[in-house]
């Protein structure tokens, strides 16, 4: 069976940008790491004590200044 002139033209340009795109991939690397002598520092300034039924949090985030909202995904808890 012949493909169309059509078809060949876009499956070429496909290949060409899917082949484009894992050379990219493999040479550029976008992981930062920061050196292996990098030691972090921070304080904890205050803590919260959540809920029972906010055992494994999700996400967490400021609603404003006083709100603290947290999300527990597997069962849809906010």
């Amino acid at each position: 069976m012949k493909l169309p002139m059509v078809n060949k033209i876009a499956i070429l340009i496909i290949m060409a940008v899917l082949g484009l795109t894992a050379i990219f991939m493999v040479t550029v690397d976008n992981r930062k790491q920061p050196p292996a002598n990098f030691v972090a520092e921070y304080e904890i300034l205050e803590k919260w004590q959540l809920p029972d039924i906010l055992e494994e949090v999700s996400g967490i985030a400021w609603l404003d200044d006083s709100k603290l909202v947290c999300v527990q995904d597997e069962d849809g808890i906010i």
